[in-house]
């Protein structure tokens, strides 16, 4: 598949430091990708709503809404809830990680931050992603054929029962047709 070929995907990047965004920003752009950014948790769901990204980089701690609390958001609104959420965080304990993960993110990045590892995850979840889609298109597709195939076996068989029928109807038409000349054996045949 050619680059060309690949849909261009849009990663939503969410911190509340100025600095983070555009680091992330100019990074994923260079990497073709396309960029949307919010200082906010708020911000950040009301653009996952009109705009549905293909993948979220949250920062936790920030003032007012917490990334916990817009990841949790995100996955209670139809529109939202299957984009992966990639947490970035200062916090970098065992339990910060796991309380992330459980709040529904698929991966967690701690701050200081390394672009290069960074594009690299975001790289594979969005690998995982057009894999996810692909199989959803192919079950799709396999379900259609199927029913297209159920549908050819049933219209098969009503045609052939129709033609045994109109066969069985025919040859007694042309007994009455053959015995024209004898009522008595015309109206036993038909």
């Amino acid at each position: 598949m050619t680059k060309s070929a690949t849909p261009q995907r849009t990663v939503l990047v969410v911190d509340d430091e100025p600095v983070n965004v555009q680091l992330l920003k100019r990074k994923l752009e260079w990497d073709g990708m396309e960029v949307l950014t919010a200082g906010n948790g708020q911000a950040c769901l009301d653009i996952a709503k009109s705009e549905e990204p293909d993948l979220i980089l949250l920062d936790v701690m920030m003032p007012g809404m917490d990334g916990f609390e817009v990841c949790q958001k995100l996955r209670e609104d139809e529109r939202t809830k299957a984009i992966p959420v990639i947490f970035v965080t200062a916090q970098n304990s065992k339990e910060g990680k796991l309380e992330g993960l459980q709040a529904g993110a698929v991966d967690y990045i701690t701050k200081p931050i390394d672009l290069e590892e960074t594009t690299a995850r975001v790289r594979a979840q969005l690998n995982y992603l057009a894999i996810n889609q692909e199989n959803i298109e192919l079950t799709r597709r396999l379900g259609e054929s199927r029913r297209t195939a159920a549908i050819g076996a049933l219209t098969q068989g009503i045609a052939h029962n129709l033609n045994n029928m109109l066969g069985v109807v025919m040859g007694y038409l042309e007994l009455a047709k053959s015995n024209h000349n004898d009522p008595e054996k015309v109206l036993k045949n038909i």
